[in-house]
């Protein structure tokens, strides 16, 4: 509200009062109605407000018997309330600069804020994100101290209760934002390190259907260790996330916990599941190793029998049996 306002305000006021008094009736009419004849409503005489300031009367018109204006007393009695109150709310002009400061926070849209915040190139790191949460929690706190919820200035008595938990309400709510701008990176990291062990451990539950296949796989673990090595590295940002989640009494869901829990599980669970793999890897190339010496055996029985047919070939030497000679040899 500016200060002036409150001034036209009271003053309006005592315009008002002024011409209610002369609407008081006179109580005669009422109370002895018989002694007066006329219908017309009576009202007591009363003072009124000049139009303009009223000039003293000159020399000439005293002695022509005029008389000073009855209402002059009204019209100093407006200006000295105006004078007083002129002078009362300069006071207030010093206050409101007091809020200068504020002014463009009073523009902030917290919601808009933070969403151009993490669209910024780069994106702001998870602890730029957790400082200018504790910046604006900082604040908060200090508007708070600062303005008063009620405050005596000059003669007015101003409620600053509204004013108060709107500014201090936009760093509360930067603050909140900006947290569950920090959990939502917390999950996408869960969620893609999550995915990349589920993908392991696919992988390492396929049964190989050759030896190549089990030699590849077997390759593949054997790269694990230094896998899990560096994924336990994010898994731990990811944990010091959640710890910085946990600074700002940050309420998880139990969906959140879960999948945090798992994921902080996920390297021992993979390590556990190599090791029964290698297990079961084992007996499978054990039998892999005997179908191939089966098949071995059987290959060498083959080229035995090839060479011993190949060596009856010398007992035909007559070209008229080309036609039996050509079957056998289609036939091995």
């Amino acid at each position: 509200t500016e200060p002036q306002s409150i001034v036209i305000r009271i003053l309006e006021l005592f315009d008002n009062g002024i011409k209610q008094l002369q609407e008081v009736p006179q109580l005669e009419p009422k109370i002895l109605p018989l002694l007066f004849k006329t219908q017309q409503k009576l009202f007591l005489k009363a003072a009124v407000k000049p139009l303009e300031k009223p000039l003293p009367p000159t020399e000439d018109q005293l002695a022509k018997g005029e008389i000073e204006d009855e209402n002059t007393w009204v019209w100093e009695s407006f200006e000295d309330l105006r004078g007083i109150l002129e002078e009362a709310i300069k006071p207030l002009y010093d206050y409101i600069s007091v809020f200068d400061e504020y002014k463009k926070l009073l523009l902030v849209n917290p919601d808009q804020y933070v969403r151009e915040k993490d669209e910024e190139d780069p994106q702001p790191t998870i602890e730029q994100l957790r400082e200018e949460i504790y910046v604006n929690l900082r604040e908060e706190k200090e508007i708070l101290e600062k303005i008063p919820e009620n405050i005596v200035v000059s003669m007015f008595q101003i409620n600053m209760r509204d004013l108060r938990n709107l500014l201090a309400g936009k760093h509360a709510k930067i603050a909140e934002k900006m947290t569950e701008l920090i959990a939502t990176r917390a999950r996408e990291m869960n969620r893609d390190l999550s995915n990349s062990f589920a993908e392991i451990h696919s992988h390492i539950r396929k049964m190989p259907r050759d030896v190549e296949e089990l030699t590849d796989l077997n390759m593949y673990m054997d790269e694990l260790p230094r896998v899990i090595e560096e994924k336990e590295i994010l898994i731990q940002q990811c944990m010091g996330i959640y710890s910085i989640l946990s600074e700002f009494n940050y309420k998880f869901t139990p969906e959140d916990l879960s999948k945090k829990w798992e994921l902080f599980g996920d390297p021992k669970k993979t390590y556990e599941l190599i090791d029964s793999r290698t297990t079961i890897l084992e007996k499978e190339k054990e039998k892999f190793l005997e179908g191939m010496l089966g098949s071995q055996e059987e290959f060498e029985e083959n080229i035995t029998g090839l060479e011993i047919s190949v060596r009856g070939f010398g007992q035909f030497k007559n070209l008229e049996n080309y036609e039996d000679i050509a079957s056998k040899v289609e036939n091995i």
